[in-house]
């Protein structure tokens, strides 16, 4: 486990990155992903689709499939130098910017940035990436990435942003859970997870992937790949 425990407060058990059928490369209903998180024992999840976000209204719809479990409304966003999460995000930040700028539109809409697997060596920001004004933080574990890259990402310095976040990468029911943010909130709502996360009240905890397993994701996203007629996500 990545980072020290919430040192007050209730702490809630969040899967902080998730994607659903939404996004082109997953298998995963919404509904399912309520249920896989249900059994889990987690408070819920953020929605994390590709390169969209759902409306106030379309919001509204969603959450009230998972009544009792939060759904924390975010992105990935595809930019020219990796991924980027965006929690909060109230309106969609267009693909192909650079990182830096995504960062800052991200941040003039209201969302909280936080880059997403810095290591892994696709999609990842890296270093330069993670230098970038206005970040806050970075996943410290993501259960889609190699151990050692999420090792190398979870003894990083805290610096520059506080913020360290642990999501499954979900792109099909049996990932949800395998890694998570544990929040130490001041209130149990959306608001008092964005506010924590700000203030890097939290840390991620689970598990990455061996060889064996990263193979067999890259196998299974190169037919998906070559199924939407080789679109990147």
């Amino acid at each position: 486990m990545a980072g020290a425990p919430p040192p007050n407060g209730r702490v809630l058990r969040l899967d902080l990155h998730v994607h659903t059928t939404a996004s082109p490369d997953s298998t995963l209903t919404l509904e399912r992903a309520f249920q896989e998180a249900r059994s889990r024992g987690l408070a819920g999840f953020a929605l994390t689709d590709h390169n969209r976000v759902p409306g106030p209204e379309e919001l509204g719809r969603l959450r009230a499939l998972g009544p009792g479990l939060l759904l924390v409304p975010g992105s990935e966003i595809s930019t020219r130098q990796g991924h980027l999460l965006a929690f909060g995000l109230r309106r969609a930040i267009p693909r192909g910017l650079s990182f830096e700028e995504s960062v800052a539109r991200v941040r003039a809409e209201g969302g909280l940035p936080v880059a997403p697997h810095p290591f892994r060596w696709a999609h990842g920001c890296g270093l330069r990436g993670l230098a970038t004004p206005g970040l806050a933080g970075w996943e410290a574990v993501n259960g889609r990435t190699f151990e050692k890259a999420n090792r190398r990402a979870a003894e990083l310095p805290r610096s520059p942003g506080g913020t360290r976040t642990g999501g499954s990468d979900a792109h099909s029911p049996g990932e949800v859970g395998r890694a998570y943010t544990e929040v130490e909130v001041e209130s149990v709502d959306v608001d008092g997870v964005l506010r924590a996360l700000s203030e890097g009240r939290c840390r991620g905890g689970g598990e990455g992937q061996s060889w064996g397993g990263r193979i067999r994701i890259s196998l299974a996203n190169a037919q998906k790949r070559l199924g939407r007629g080789l679109r990147p996500v």
